[in-house]
Formats: structure tokens, C-alpha cells, sequence
């Protein structure tokens, strides 16, 4: 049973989400030109609202991310034509990269998702 702040967090969370959609569908029919700023904002406020909810559900926190995000880089890597020009890529492991990023063998662009890595300070 969710507590009355994990609702009001999650029914936010999904009216952050329906407005990127909104905003999307602005970009979309009408071009970046004044609509692009909002776009960004809404991804921002889903974005914090995600973080939020991570810190207030704790089983959200058992999931591995990162393993997710890799999977659904090599699903649109197949199924979609957002890496068609990723083709002629080897996989690698590359630092600060999540597994299944790819490089070109001289080092130039590098498709994948970049995972910020912090370093927490020791006191």
C-alpha cells in the first residue's frame, strides 16, 4: 500500500509525464522554434520527479538502471533506425560508458549512453 506522499509523488511524476508528451508533440507540429525551452523544462521537472520518487520508494532502488538503459540501447539498436550509422561499429567497453557503447576504431564519436560518474569525498 502506498503512503498518502508516495501517491501525491507518483501522480505527479505522471502529469510531468503526459506534459513531455504534450511538449513533444508541440516540437513535433510546430518545429523547435519557441517550443524547443519547454521541451526541456518538462523533461527536467519528470526527470527530478523520478529522482524523487527513487528516494521515497525504496524498491524502485532495487533495479539496476543502467542494466536497463543498455538493454534498451541495443533494442532501438535493432529494432529501430536511430543506429543505422552505427553499423560498421565494434562493441566496446568504454570508461564512464555503459556496456554497449560503440567507438570508432580511431577514437571519433562514441554512440552509447555516458553514465556520470561522482566520486564521493572520504571524510
Amino acid at each position: 500500500m502506498l503512503s498518502k506522499k508516495q501517491d501525491e509523488i507518483l501522480s505527479i511524476l505522471q502529469e510531468e509525464c503526459a506534459e513531455v508528451i504534450q511538449a513533444i508533440s508541440k516540437v513535433k507540429r510546430f518545429g523547435t522554434t519557441n517550443n524547443i525551452e519547454s521541451l526541456a523544462v518538462e523533461i527536467g521537472d519528470m526527470l527530478y520527479l523520478t529522482d524523487l520518487a527513487k528516494v521515497n520508494l525504496k524498491e524502485l532502488n532495487d533495479f539496476d538502471y543502467n542494466e536497463h538503459r543498455s538493454k534498451k540501447f541495443f533494442k532501438l539498436r535493432e529494432f529501430s533506425s536511430i543506429f543505422d550509422d552505427t553499423k560498421h561499429l565494434k562493441e566496446g567497453s568504454i570508461p564512464g560508458y555503459l556496456p554497449g557503447a560503440y567507438v570508432i576504431d580511431d577514437g571519433g564519436p562514441v554512440y552509447g549512453i555516458k553514465v556520470e560518474c561522482q566520486q564521493s569525498e572520504k571524510n
